[in-house]
């Protein structure tokens, strides 16, 4: 028997906000959007509408998605929700108007990359209070217009990946020229809003979030000694899995660091196949924090771009993700002296042990793991596909001395 989608209460209240006045809600149908093991950080229902239009009599349907916190105890703990969703709240209703405020002042195009938000809350309190079971989010449900994520097993080909390093390069640099041209206003209308800046975990469960993950690490560690070749490089992967920290809060990269999205991958963009062109959405925006822009790009990158791509095409992808970010910084009318290809490489190079750390559980567990189910993150049973993945990854940053 199918699992029951949970309750939204008050759902109709909260709609009636971001409804125009003379349209009322005649019909509701709720309904779960993703299947298990698909999503880990939230619950994701859809919420079908009918509006009558009490002027004209006239009925119009209306299609969002409603994004709910965990119903696992566990995933609210990992996911650090009274954190994590009010940062993405507020990427959704301030700082993206912010930004496509201050592209349209410098002339430059905004680019359609995120769903229409429609409005949130954190529980049935107006008056505030903390992220309970009725904070919910509501999108535009872009599945309904032809967006649809890939099969996570895959990934993008090089033409599609390409497209999705474009978005990327526009959604780190919006926010980096806006710190550069307008320093003030990033630090008072952005900044604040980032979860590095939020207030985070007691360091006693700080600590044992580092802890919990460490373990993940270690037990993937079993695995890449099988591989002959990644001998060499183990004990730089160990220094890699110390090194890691779930978010950093001080000692930024500048210049290059700006909002970073933090998981960027498969399942947190959506894809709409228009003849020969192919157009994406960006969604999942609750870890929005303040880095490198290399983190979000090398995760993207190792996680959701098959194998065969990756060994032919990496210096390729890596030069396209370059191109991008130039051509948005020259549209924001900023200059790019501090920004040169070779100044990329140093980045990746001194940020990559995030990456690294991620991918070693992520991979096995999530990414290539059993499709249906939300399975054991505790417990890794990595597929041949993902042992292979992880053993290029291991090898090819040895090789080019990024572990270093």
């Amino acid at each position: 028997m199918a699992e029951a989608p949970p309750e939204i209460e008050k759902i109709w209240d909260l709609l009636n906000q971001y409804i125009e006045k003379h349209k009322k809600i005649v019909k509701i149908i709720i309904g779960r959007l993703t299947q298990p093991g698909e999503n880990y950080g939230s619950e994701i229902m859809k919420v079908d509408m009918v509006l009558k239009d009490e002027n004209s009599g006239d009925e119009e349907e209306l299609y969002l998605v409603a994004k709910m916190i965990p119903e696992s105890d566990l995933y609210k703990e990992i996911f650090n929700v009274q954190v994590s969703f009010v940062s993405e709240m507020r990427f959704y209703d301030t700082v993206v108007p912010i930004l496509e405020d201050f592209r349209k002042r410098k002339g430059a195009k905004v680019k359609d990359i995120y769903p229409k938000f429609y409005g949130g809350r954190k529980n049935l309190n107006i008056q505030g209070g903390a992220v309970d079971t009725n904070a919910v989010l509501l999108m535009d449900n872009i599945k309904i217009k032809g967006y649809e994520n890939l099969d996570r097993h895959k990934g993008f080909d090089l033409k599609g990946a390409k497209v999705v390093l474009e978005a990327i390069a526009y959604f780190h640099v919006t926010p980096l020229a806006l710190k550069l041209q307008e320093p003030g206003t990033f630090e008072e209308k952005i900044k604040p809003h980032l979860a590095c800046f939020l207030p985070g975990r007691t360091p006693e469960k700080e600590q044992a979030i580092k802890e919990r993950y460490r373990s993940f690490c270690h037990r993937s560690m079993s695995f890449v000694s099988e591989c002959e070749e990644c001998i060499p490089a183990l004990p730089l992967v160990e220094k890699c899995i110390g090194k890691w920290e779930p978010m950093r809060r001080n000692n930024f990269r500048e210049p290059f660091s700006t909002i970073l999205h933090t998981d960027v991958w498969v399942n947190n963009i959506m894809v709409k196949n228009c003849q020969s062109d192919i157009d994406i959405k960006l969604v999942d925006f609750q870890f929005c924090t303040y880095d490198s822009p290399v983190e979000d790009l090398m995760f993207f990158l190792i996680t959701s771009v098959p194998l065969d791509v990756l060994k032919n095409h990496l210096d390729e992808l890596l030069q396209s993700y370059h191109k991008y970010f130039i051509q948005e910084l020259e549209n924001l009318k900023c200059s790019t002296d501090q920004f040169g290809y070779g100044k990329l490489l140093v980045e990746i190079k001194e940020c990559l042990h995030n990456t690294v750390f991620r991918c070693l559980w992520f991979i096995p567990t999530v990414v290539l793991g059993e499709k249906g189910t939300k399975s054991d993150v505790t417990k890794i049973v990595p597929s041949q596909a993902a042992k292979e993945k992880i053993w290029w990854m291991v090898q090819e940053f040895y090789r080019r001395g990024w572990l270093d």
